[in-house]
């Protein structure tokens, strides 16, 4: 009953799809959607911010590290449905979502930056949101420790995306740490569709 309550709500965009196919094909559509506006929204970003003296490869590489980041997180959902008939939905809706993510992203940063000019101290990451992703992706690696494949891709996402998160919060400061890892534990809590285990 909770995979299908899970499965309704990893569907629920699409709700109008009626065979696997289609559904296949609205969340790659959205995917596509999502990596179109995340293109100009970073051409944006990065055409405006050196007036805001930050430097344009500065945003290029954090691009690139959450790139890698989302390529090697998607893969994890892959890895989990791996020649299952849901394979293909699952990592479309994970590009959809993480590409959804970094644009948000992007747009507050540039929100802030148009509106105070620069980008405030970077804060620590707050103690309770960090327990909680170490909580989180140790379970998700005890959860997986039977499907090496899934295993080594959960470690190499993870990796990314820490690479990710540093560039990410050089540039936008603030509560980035804290925002970026209450982020990555929904985005990993969001890869399983059975029963919850954290």
């Amino acid at each position: 009953m909770i995979h299908a309550i899970l499965l309704a709500a990893a569907v629920a965009p699409c709700s109008s799809s009626a065979t696997q196919m289609e559904l296949d094909a609205c969340w790659g559509q959205r995917a596509t959607a999502a990596a179109a506006t995340l293109r100009s929204t970073s051409a944006r970003a990065r055409a405006t911010a050196p007036q805001y003296h930050v430097r344009a490869t500065s945003i290029a590489s954090a691009q690139t590290a959450w790139a890698t980041a989302r390529d090697r997180t998607c893969g994890l959902e892959a890895a989990l449905y791996a020649g299952g008939s849901i394979e293909p939905m699952m990592t479309s809706k994970c590009l959809d979502a993480l590409t959804r993510e970094r644009t948000a992203r992007l747009n507050a940063l540039l929100a802030r930056l148009h509106g105070h000019g620069r980008a405030a101290p970077l804060a620590p990451v707050s103690r309770s949101v960090d327990a909680e992703l170490n909580r989180v992706y140790r379970l998700y690696l005890k959860q997986v420790a039977t499907q090496p494949a899934a295993r080594r891709t959960l470690i190499a996402s993870e990796q990314a995306w820490i690479v990710y998160r540093d560039r990410a919060c050089a540039i936008e400061g603030g509560s980035c740490l804290t925002d970026l890892e209450r982020e990555r534990v929904g985005d990993l809590e969001d890869t399983w569709l059975g029963d919850a285990f954290w």
